[in-house]
């Protein structure tokens, strides 16, 4: 199934790209698809979505479609899904 994820505020920077469209297997949580596709891809985004034991930070938002994600509750994916990644944004 192909899934599609898009990098936002300062993790576009981190993984090196705005977006990409990535190849899984099926059935996929989006928790499965962060931890296994995205992180063997792009070690520095890992290194910045996730803390030392390897949990994923409290501040990370995801979004599958329009519908944001919390990463403590197990999220099934659908071929064709579109993921957007974020850290909030602060400003004055």
């Amino acid at each position: 199934m192909q899934i599609s994820i898009s990098y936002l505020s300062q993790l576009k920077k981190a993984a090196g790209v705005p977006q990409e469209t990535i190849a899984v297997e099926s059935p996929c949580t989006v928790q499965q698809f962060l931890s296994d596709a995205v992180c063997s891809r792009r070690a520095q985004l890992c290194n910045t979505i996730r803390n030392a034991d390897g949990s994923f930070r409290d501040i990370l938002l995801v979004f599958v479609g329009d519908r944001q994600v919390n990463l403590e509750e197990p999220f099934q994916l659908d071929d064709g899904d579109e993921i957007a990644v974020m850290f909030p944004i602060a400003g004055g």
